[in-house]
């Protein structure tokens, strides 16, 4: 006994083009401001758990409490790549979106 077939839609290979070129697109625009590391350089950066990152995106904590922050940080850094950080979370929820499967 086979199932039957319940999602019967095709995509036009004009949309899929299209959202291609914009993907493309995308990528061009963003690529000045990205920038590929090594395995290497990975490991010896310093990682911000994701349980923490909720404190950390709430700049008054490190205004109000400056011992959570670590000595050898810069503020004026840490903010502008908060920011950066910030602003790509977008394109990640985007991005996780397409490759989650639908539970």
């Amino acid at each position: 006994m086979s199932t039957q077939n319940q999602i019967n839609i095709e995509i036009p290979q004009t949309i899929i083009d299209g959202i291609m070129q914009k993907l493309q697109e995308c990528k061009t625009d963003l690529e000045p401001y990205l920038q590929g590391i090594t395995s290497e350089e990975c490991i010896s950066f310093f990682n911000v758990e994701n349980k923490t990152v909720s404190r950390i995106q709430k700049k008054s904590s490190i205004d109000t409490n400056p011992d959570f922050a670590p000595s050898f940080m810069n503020k004026i850094e840490f903010y502008k790549d908060e920011e950066l950080v910030s602003q790509q979370d977008p394109f990640t929820n985007l991005a996780t979106f397409f490759s989650k499967p639908k539970e």
